[in-house]
Formats: C-alpha cells, structure tokens, sequence
C-alpha cells in the first residue's frame, strides 16, 4: 500500500473559532511544499482556500486514519502553488504579530500577500503573470519576401527583437511567423508604468550626515533615530546609508507615512539604484502589486520602497530598514488586521538582525525618551 500525505491546513476565514489547522489528505504523487494554497472543501462550502502549514505521511488508509482520529478526512481539490509563497522568516513574523495583536494567523498572511496570492477564493480571479509577445529571427533568409515583408524583416534583425505589436502590420508579422521567417518569444511584463528617472551621482555629504550615516551603519543599536529639521538633508543619509547595505549585499525596506510621499521617494531611490528598486503600497492595481512582489521574492530588486504595508516585503537577507516621518499615525493600521508597521519592523529587525532607522525632525516622546536613554541609537 502506498503512502497519503496529511497536510494541516489553515482555512481562509479570519475568524477565532477556525484559527487552527484542519487535516485534509493528498496523495502522495502530489509535490506539495508548505507555506502553499490549496483548494478544498470545507463545511458546507463546496470550495474554499486552505493554507497548507505542514505535511507528514502515513501508510493508514483513508478509513483507518479516519478510525485512529475519530473524523472524517477530505481529499483536497487540486494544488494551487507549486512553491511556497513565503518564507520561514515571513512565517515567524506573521505568527509574532498575530500572538501580539491577538488575531487570527490567516489574517496576517492575508496582509502580507499581494491580492493575486491571498490564501481567499478571490485570489483565483486575480490577475496572474502577464507577458509580452517578441518577435526574433528564426530564419535569416531575405529571398521571395515581399517589399513589405522585406522591411518588416530588417526591422527586427536590427534590433535583434522586437514587440510582436510593434513589428509591423498584423497580417505581415502572422505571415513572417507562419512562413516560420520570425520566432515568438514571451517575455515577462511589468505592469507598473514609471516615468523615465535620469540617474544621479551621490552628492559629498556634509559633516553632520556623514556623522550620522557612519554613526547609524556602525551602531550596535537594533533602532535608531535620526532627528533632523526638515531640509537638513535626511534623504540624502537614507540613500547612502542603503548603498552602504547593498555594498553587502543586504535588502532594503524603506518606508513612507502616506501613498502621496511614495513617488517623490521612489524617483530619489531609482536615480540612485536603478531596476533595483521596487514599489509596494495599497495604491497599485492587483496585477501591478503581482509584479512587484514577484520581483522583490525573486531576488530582482533588493530594495523595496512603499507605505505601511510594504514592511511585509519578501526582502531577502534584510539589513536595513528606515521609516521616514517615524511620529506619523498613519503608520499604524486602523482596520483588520491591525498593526503598527513600527512594531513590524521592531519584530523583524529582532528576527533578522536588520537595523532600523527611524527618521523625524519632530520624533514622537517615546521614540525620543528612548533615545536619550540610550536604548535607540541618537543621532
């Protein structure tokens, strides 16, 4: 007899009395990783999310194991992830912050995922990977083309690839790929539309950011506050200090107060770093919060730029992260789940061993009283 696969899963409903793990099996064909969506039945709900935490095996049948624990076991409906859509790390903040703030761990995970990839039925309406289509050379032979073709055929050899809907009339492109003259390459979109950002040359520093920049990237603190009036340069520290932890090779979280303050951030960040830099906040569309997130699990940006939310980024090996204009409310999160992305970069910064920085000209009294205490770093 074969083996069955357990899994313990959660349910998607955020509500106290499911916040716990139901049993559903799989065959044991089936590569499922935890940490992955599941589709199954639940109650009298033909189809709901599961969330699959963890996964033993057992050599029981169906009925025996429904014998052994006194219920009866459902099969899941099919596999949604073939990876899992978050890491250990991620894991253990999510738990932290749903034992801080006494709610269900669902909740959390809902937070922490873009809409695409929520463990909730609506996530399997979401957008998904979008791509563009190329056309390249396939066969790199001019003889019996039309005048039209002809040109249509040397656009594309010049640049060695170009958008399909770019290349020429429909019919002269669905003609050059039928004679198999082009190849069709799918690429990837960004959805995310950005304005063109010319790249800038660090400026030299003053003495006092350079002061603060060393002082912050040398400190043994966990949190730090930089406090300075408004126009004393603060961003200009925020984006050397980053370059200093992308020097080696360390992530990036910074954050913003409100959506409004993100793009100005952003074209700062991008001038320096490039397509290195990514945008998270509740402002963009489903699908371009997939791209986004993707990029940024990936590995393709190493810095993640946004509001209250993006503290959740799935950042690898984070070393930094900076919340600009600490003492503003906005930061704490006043509907379901609730949460202060101060305290999340608190719970992160003790997980990971990422410093933080907090930036202000008017820090709130606890930030302040803290620092002169000595607890945070003062600078």
């Amino acid at each position: 007899m074969g083996f069955m696969q357990v899994l313990s899963v959660f349910i998607e409903h955020s509500v106290y009395s499911l916040s716990k793990t139901f049993e559903y099996l799989a065959s044991d064909d089936l590569d499922i990783k935890p940490l992955s969506r599941v589709l199954v039945s639940f109650g009298k709900q033909d189809k709901t999310i599961g969330f699959v935490m963890s996964i033993s095996k057992t050599n029981l049948s169906k009925e025996e194991l429904d014998s052994q624990t006194g219920f009866i076991h459902s099969y899941i409906i099919f596999l949604i992830d073939k990876e899992p859509l978050l890491n250990d790390e991620l894991l253990t903040l999510a738990s932290s912050c749903a034992s801080y703030y006494l709610c269900p761990l669902i909740s959390i995970l809902k937070a922490m995922l873009p809409p695409s990839l929520k463990p909730s039925l609506s996530s399997l309406k979401a957008p998904k990977i979008a791509y563009d289509k190329y056309v390249y050379i396939k066969n790199d032979n001019e003889e019996g083309l039309t005048p039209k073709q002809l040109e249509c055929f040397r656009l594309v050899k010049s640049n060695e690839e170009v958008l399909k809907k770019e290349a020429g009339s429909f019919s002269i492109v669905e003609t050059l790929i039928k004679k198999e003259i082009f190849g069709i390459k799918l690429k990837e979109k960004r959805r995310l539309k950005e304005v063109e950002i010319t790249p800038s040359l660090p400026p030299i520093l003053n003495y006092e950011q350079e002061k603060a920049m060393q002082g912050i990237f040398a400190s043994n603190k966990e949190v730090n506050l930089l406090q300075g009036v408004t126009g004393s340069g603060k961003t200009e520290v925020y984006l050397q200090l980053s370059s200093l932890y992308l020097k080696e090779n360390k992530g990036v979280i910074m954050l913003v107060p409100e959506i409004s303050l993100t793009p100005r951030m952003v074209n700062y960040f991008k001038s320096r770093f490039g397509e290195g830099v990514a945008i998270l906040h509740s402002g963009l569309t489903p699908g371009e919060k997939y791209d986004e997130y993707r990029r940024i699990k990936n590995g393709k940006a190493n810095i993640v730029v946004g509001a209250r939310s993006a503290i959740f980024a799935p950042i690898s090996n984070l070393g930094l992260i900076i919340l600009d204009e600490e003492h503003v409310s906005s930061y704490k999160q006043d509907s379901k789940p609730y949460y202060s992305a101060k305290t999340v970069a608190f719970f992160r910064a003790k997980q990971t061993g990422a410093k933080v920085v907090l930036g202000s000209a008017t820090p709130n009294l606890e930030t302040r009283a803290r620092a002169e205490k000595g607890i945070y770093g003062y600078f």
